[in-house]
């Protein structure tokens, strides 16, 4: 089982997380055998939090950032909201960039950060990821039933 920690803070924007929780949530696209998924959140205190985006900058604050690529919401934004930011070398300007296991997204990167999450647990096969994808991203009728028809028969599963 794969055990995802999600760090909330005030400022996280839920919409952010959509895509990859719904499809880790529900495991209605995984390939056979795939291992299950987990959800745990994490903050820094146990008082309600009010969220809407700023995940990145916690990264950025403890370090995490300072020698792996990534990726935020524009050149700048981190050293604005973070002072101990020194990541500047590693950062990569596009909507959503994997280093091993830290992937990180800018407010637009929502669907590809997703695709990238679910591709390095592995939990789809490569042809309904892609075609996951596709629907998504084109929003396309066509592709809608694309991703069910690369799953094994319900019996099979």
């Amino acid at each position: 089982m794969f055990t995802i920690y999600v760090y909330v803070l005030e400022t996280l924007a839920d919409w952010e997380l959509g895509y990859v929780t719904l499809e880790l949530h529900s495991g209605r696209f995984f390939k056979k055998d795939a291992e299950c998924v987990s959800f745990k959140t994490v903050s820094y205190s146990k008082e309600p939090i009010h969220t809407m985006g700023g995940l990145t900058t916690a990264l950025a604050n403890f370090g995490l950032l300072d020698n792996r690529r990534h990726t935020s919401n524009g050149q700048g934004f981190l050293e604005m909201f973070s002072p101990t930011y020194k990541g500047q070398s590693f950062y990569i300007d596009e909507p959503s960039v994997a280093d091993n296991n830290r992937i990180t997204a800018n407010p637009t990167g929502s669907l590809v950060w997703a695709k990238q999450i679910i591709e390095r647990l592995g939990v789809f096969q490569s042809d309904t990821l892609e075609f996951w994808y596709e629907y998504f991203s084109t929003g396309k009728a066509e592709s809608f039933f694309a991703p069910m028809q690369t799953l094994p028969p319900n019996n099979e599963k």
